[in-house]
């Protein structure tokens, strides 16, 4: 009986502290916090305006509204026109909010296809640390046309 016990307090222990877990489910206040986050990531480094002193002003600070001091595009779209999806994993022992972006026009089934992807600027990720509140190992500006 004792051996049973020990065997489900180390199970409910590994539950608890995610050792093996590959996955977990962001709660709505940190999927906010973590598109807040995506979004000063893709304009200072993936979009049109990437490394623009107006674009590296931009601050994102917890509890404050973000202030864009302009409207920003990627890959000469809009930022408002793309999409998101988003879902947690944990890499390193870290739990990761990966914010998935998608422009409708050029992937129409992103909300319904759960494996939905395409070249950028259509479809890219931008996996946040959740606790530490930055993003980790985001993609790098893309090459420009040529």
């Amino acid at each position: 009986m004792n051996r049973i016990a020990v065997c489900l307090a180390a199970a409910a222990l590994a539950a608890g502290c995610a050792v093996g877990k590959k996955y977990w489910v962001p709660e709505k206040a940190q999927m906010a916090e973590a598109e807040r986050i995506a979004s000063v990531y893709v304009l200072q480094v993936l979009g049109d305006q990437a490394g623009q002193p107006e674009a590296m002003a931009v601050r994102c600070e917890p509890g404050r509204p973000i202030e864009y001091p302009l409207i920003f595009t990627i890959g000469g779209r809009p930022y408002t026109r793309f999409r998101t999806k988003m879902w947690g994993s944990i890499k390193d022992g870290r739990r990761i909010v990966n914010v998935q972006y998608f422009d409708p026009a050029k992937i129409g089934d992103w909300d319904t296809n759960k494996n939905a992807s395409g070249p950028f600027p259509a479809y890219f990720s931008v996996p946040v640390d959740i606790d530490a509140l930055a993003v980790r190992d985001g993609p790098p500006r893309p090459a420009a046309a040529p």
